[in-house]
């Protein structure tokens, strides 16, 4: 970014509830957080983030923080400019713009995390419907009374 901008913090934390991941979402790398101050109004600052080779496999950077226009959201999303070369992921963020946690002017906060999102059921799955506790009741008993039937029965000699 700006040489004005100074760099406060960078953080690389496990994943929390109050992180507000995607509904059966997870960071297996963790959430790197950042905060930067000093920064002109509307500057852009350029996040190089190099992950453990082969780490990357199967997930799929977002960042978290309001994004879009009429209305904002805010939640998780996958950054405009996101680059992913091998195991380097390379995204822009700028003050008060999608992603910024921070809407002060001048400041910059930004949470990002590499995400493996929950499996999608299998297409057709079907649940299997069973009985209920008086359908197990009558059907055990039915069972019994074929069970007694069949029974040898014995007769006594006079």
């Amino acid at each position: 970014g700006p040489a004005s901008c100074t760099l406060d913090s960078l953080n690389l934390t496990a994943a929390t509830a109050a992180d507000n991941l995607p509904a059966n979402a997870a960071a297996p790398l963790g959430v790197l957080r950042f905060a930067a101050s000093g920064c002109p109004t509307g500057a852009t600052m350029t996040v190089k983030i190099t992950y453990p080779t082969g780490s990357l496999a199967g997930l799929t950077l977002q960042k978290y923080g309001p994004h879009g226009s009429s209305p904002v959201q805010t939640g998780w999303f996958v950054p405009a400019g996101l680059n992913v070369s091998g195991d380097t992921v390379t995204y822009t963020v700028t003050d008060n713009g999608d992603g910024d946690s921070n809407l002060a002017n001048g400041a910059i906060t930004d949470p990002s995390a590499p995400l493996l999102p929950a499996a999608a059921p299998p297409a057709g799955a079907q649940p299997i419907p069973t009985l209920g506790e008086w359908g197990l009741l009558l059907l055990s008993a039915l069972l019994g009374l074929l069970a007694v039937r069949g029974l040898p029965r014995r007769y006594a000699s006079p």
